[in-house]
């Protein structure tokens, strides 16, 4: 196994602050490299908390050093601007023709009327 790859098995260890999830199954590593006893992580946050960044920095350090043949661990972690989503890499949203405005009806139980809701308000807007 590469040192890379022990690093990244490492990282699996290191939750995300508030989830039950680790950062590499959260796709928050985006860059791994290790050399000369030296690891190079690369992290992309969704949020612009200085607080989190730094937790997930100290955390991310310290399971790089653990794995053997690793002294040192450097964490970059860019961040969204403060009020501002993190951009989507090359995604488009799907986009029906003549449809401008998107409306949901949900509930978190069933029986309550969800469908008959969505039906009656499609007929409405229709007819208007």
């Amino acid at each position: 196994m590469s040192l890379e790859n022990s690093i990244e098995e490492a990282l699996k260890g290191v939750q995300y602050p508030g989830y039950s999830r680790d950062i590499v199954s959260f796709g928050l590593v985006k860059n791994i490299v290790a050399a000369n006893g030296s690891a190079s992580i690369d992290l992309e946050l969704t949020t612009h908390n200085p607080e989190v960044a730094a937790q997930l920095k100290t955390a991310c350090e310290n399971a790089a050093s653990s794995v053997e043949g690793i002294d040192r661990a450097m964490v970059q972690i860019k961040m969204p601007p403060a009020g501002q989503a993190p951009a989507a890499t090359g995604a488009q949203p799907n986009r029906m023709p003549g449809i401008n405005k998107v409306v949901a009806v949900a509930s978190g139980k069933g029986g309550v009327g969800k469908s008959t809701t969505a039906a009656n308000l499609a007929l409405a807007l229709a007819a208007e």
